[in-house]
């Protein structure tokens, strides 16, 4: 992939168009997207999850429930998708559904 563009997306013709398009930026500054440790990385997404951390990787986070809004049909466009996705992460209501899920889990044990 070009610099600059994360491999994945870099892959998808195109892909990093509509990436840029939605945010207003261009692709991901190398190592924007790196992880760390479990817990690092667990850490940052759970402060992604309750809107504390924004970014590329909180993008990221936004655009890939943006593309599953789209296909489960709760969501018209991938641009209407990462809004939605974006409030929803702003709020910590993404961390709140979190929690319901693991809560739910727990009683099926």
């Amino acid at each position: 992939p070009r610099p600059g563009v994360v491999g994945g997306v870099g892959r998808l013709p195109g892909c990093w168009r509509v990436f840029a398009g939605l945010w207003g930026a261009g692709p991901a500054a190398p190592g924007a997207l790196a992880g760390g440790s479990a817990e690092e990385n667990a850490a940052r997404l759970a402060a992604i999850l309750r809107g504390e951390e924004g970014g590329p990787a909180a993008d990221a986070v936004a655009l890939n429930a943006a593309a599953a809004l789209v296909v489960a049909g709760a969501a018209a466009s991938l641009a209407a998708g990462a809004a939605a996705a974006r409030r929803a992460l702003a709020r910590g209501a993404a961390w709140e559904t979190l929690q319901r899920v693991i809560a739910v889990a727990g009683e099926l044990r």
